[in-house]
C-alpha cells in the first residue's frame, strides 16, 4: 500500500480524480490511492512487454474495449498487473477515464482449475476501481461454461456492489451484438468468434505503440 513516497505525476491525480467517484470525493480517492500496491504505479511497457505477449488481456483495436481469455498458468499477480496496465493504458484518454471502459472476458478456454476465490475476488474489486482506479462501464462474460453460471456466479456476485452488477453481462458470442456498435468484429481479434483482426498482429502493434509513447515521456520529462 501506499503511504507515503514520491508525489504521483498530474496524469496520475487526473486519472484518480475522473475514476474513483461521480461527484469526486477525496475521501474516497484516498482509501482506495492507499489499498494500490506500489507497483501499480510503476507498470510499464518495459516490465509488462512478455505478459502482454501471452496473448491474455490487451487492448482490443476499439480503444475503449480490452479482450481477455482464461488465465492460463499465468500468477494471480501477472494477471492483475496486466490488467492494471492495460486499463491505465485505455483511460489516459480523458473520454474513456470519464465515460468509462468496457472489457471482454472471452470464457472458451477457461476451466474450474483456473478458479480461486482469492484470485476472483482480486479481479472483482480490480474492475471496481477498488485497487486502481478504473471506470469500468461493460463487462461482457462471453460464453461462459455451464460450471461458472450455475456455481462460481453464486460466489462472484456478492463481490459486486449493486451499481457495477448491471455493467456485467454473461452472453454468448452472438449476444455481443446487444451491447457493441454496428461492425464491432472489425475491432475484435480473431482468436474471439467472430473477431477479424489478427490477434499477433493486434498485441505486436499496442506493444510498439507503447514503446513510442513511452520513449516520448522519457525524452520530454
Amino acid at each position: 500500500s501506499r503511504s507515503k513516497g514520491a508525489p504521483l505525476s498530474d496524469d496520475w491525480y487526473l486519472r484518480i480524480a475522473r475514476c474513483t467517484s461521480k461527484p469526486f470525493h477525496f475521501t474516497t480517492a484516498w482509501k482506495m490511492v492507499k489499498k494500490m500496491e506500489e507497483r501499480y504505479f510503476h507498470l510499464s511497457i518495459v516490465n509488462m512487454e512478455d505478459q502482454i505477449k501471452r496473448m491474455i488481456l490487451f487492448p482490443a483495436a476499439w480503444p475503449t474495449r480490452s479482450t481477455g481469455k482464461g488465465p492460463k498458468t499465468s500468477s494471480t499477480n501477472s494477471i492483475l498487473d496486466n490488467l492494471v496496465f492495460v486499463m491505465n493504458c485505455m483511460m489516459e484518454k480523458e473520454k474513456s477515464a470519464t465515460g468509462g471502459i468496457g472489457l471482454i472476458a472471452n470464457m472458451t478456454e477457461f476451466k474450474m482449475t483456473n478458479f480461486t476465490v482469492s484470485y476472483w475476488h482480486k479481479l472483482m474489486t480490480t474492475l471496481q476501481g477498488r485497487r486502481s482506479p478504473a471506470r469500468v462501464e461493460l463487462f461482457l462474460i462471453v460464453n461462459p461454461p455451464a460450471w461458472f453460471k450455475s456455481n462460481i456466479w453464486l460466489i462472484m456476485k456478492p463481490m459486486l456492489s449493486d451499481e457495477f452488477r448491471k455493467n456485467v453481462h454473461m452472453i454468448s458470442f452472438h449476444g455481443m451484438k446487444n451491447h457493441l456498435q454496428n461492425g464491432y468484429e472489425m475491432y475484435l481479434p480473431d482468436d474471439i468468434h467472430g473477431g477479424r483482426v489478427d490477434t499477433l498482429e493486434m498485441v505486436k502493434g499496442f506493444v510498439e505503440i507503447r514503446k513510442r509513447i513511452e520513449s516520448s515521456r522519457i525524452l520530454t520529462g
